[in-house]
């Protein structure tokens, strides 16, 4: 209990719950019977809305017409619900591709390289890509993939 409790809150949940405290939210309960024993009143909103509870209480329920009752239990059948927008086959599908896609994922994860490897180990262009670069193009790829530090002066 952080904080006493209003009437007007107290009226809230006496309206939403009804007057037994029972009903009352855990987190309210103890708030509203302290100030149910501090303050007439909050005693007398209680008093007022259980005459309500009471009535409301023996009041029986009446009895459906046959005619209101068909008329229910055919709403199903005149208005039926629309059909899923999405078929089965879109959404197995939908599924396999998830699927494949966290697969591929993995596969990708495990066989890739490290990126973190060292400078020496890094990647240099290979025997067919180099002969159709210049030495300039070359040597700057070399910078990019680490396997050197600097570019030399004299290109």
């Amino acid at each position: 209990m952080n904080e006493p409790l209003s009437i007007e809150r107290l009226k809230a949940l006496v309206l939403a719950y009804g007057t037994e405290p029972e009903r009352f939210p855990a987190g309210e309960r103890d708030a509203a019977l302290l100030l149910l024993s501090s303050s007439a009143e909050a005693r007398a909103l209680l008093e007022r809305e259980r005459e309500l509870d009471v009535v409301l209480a023996s009041a029986n329920a009446p009895e459906l017409s046959p005619n209101l009752l068909r008329r229910l239990n055919e709403v199903p059948v005149r208005f039926p619900r629309a059909a899923s927008r999405t078929s089965r086959w879109a959404q197995a599908l939908t599924g396999f591709g998830w699927a494949a896609a966290a697969a591929f994922g993995v596969y990708w994860g495990a066989h890739s390289a490290s990126l973190e490897a060292p400078a020496a180990e890094a990647e240099t262009v290979s025997g067919e890509a180099a002969t159709e670069l210049g030495d300039e193009e070359l040597e700057t790829i070399e910078l990019a993939l680490g396997a050197i530090d600097e570019l030399s002066e004299d290109l």
